[in-house]
């Protein structure tokens, strides 16, 4: 019965305005965290060598398993039972919150977390650039990978100064660009993902 009152109401309506804001900010987080449809992966995956495709594929389903639902729900579990999250002291400021949290329990969390830290932003540096000079390789040839390597050195200095704001928006532009026509693409591959992953299946069985 009380589902039926205006204080309900207001509170679904709230929710219901809430949804939309909050679909984008998972859609945002899970691009920057697991790049799955972003079709950067697949560039590391194709230089494998491997006797069926779908191996790679099977390989990068759980990569997205293990990073978002396994890493990133172990971590929010952790900054919500610390119950750090409610404090305005940490609002925006996810490294410190993170190693905050882990303090509450494991000690030198934040020393863990800050080599965790560097190690995720030195070893993205170098999967990036080995993502971009794959591309300006396939659509301009060898001869402009100086060029792109001089490139990629210089925004990397611009985007260590540039506010953390301004950085994370043009990073999801940028991602968001990338998705969208790779999604487009594996809408008309669905056929052959199909076929590929059923004959692997098939082979494993026998």
């Amino acid at each position: 019965a009380g589902g039926c009152r205006p204080p309900a109401g207001g509170g679904g309506g709230g929710g219901a305005r809430a949804g939309p804001p909050a679909a984008a900010g998972g859609a945002r987080g899970g691009l920057l965290s697991n790049e799955a449809g972003m079709g950067s992966a697949p560039i590391a995956h194709g230089i494998a060598k491997v006797k069926h495709p779908s191996e790679q594929g099977v390989i990068g389903i759980f990569e997205v398993f293990m990073d978002t639902i396994v890493v990133c729900s172990m971590t929010a579990f952790i900054i919500l039972t610390s119950g750090l999250w409610t404090d305005p002291a940490y609002q925006g400021a996810s490294g410190d919150l993170t190693a905050a949290a882990l303090g509450t329990s494991i000690p030198f969390a934040s020393l863990i977390v800050a080599l965790c830290s560097f190690l995720f932003g030195f070893s993205t540096l170098i999967g990036w650039a080995y993502y971009g000079e794959k591309c300006i390789e396939f659509l301009f040839g060898s001869g402009v990978i100086r060029a792109y390597r001089t490139v990629f050195t210089v925004m990397v200095l611009v985007g260590s100064v540039a506010s953390v704001p301004l950085v994370w928006a043009i990073g999801t532009l940028l991602n968001g660009l990338m998705a969208f026509p790779n999604l487009i693409g594996i809408a008309f591959l669905v056929g052959t993902v199909r076929s590929l992953t059923i004959d692997y299946f098939d082979k494993r069985s026998t």
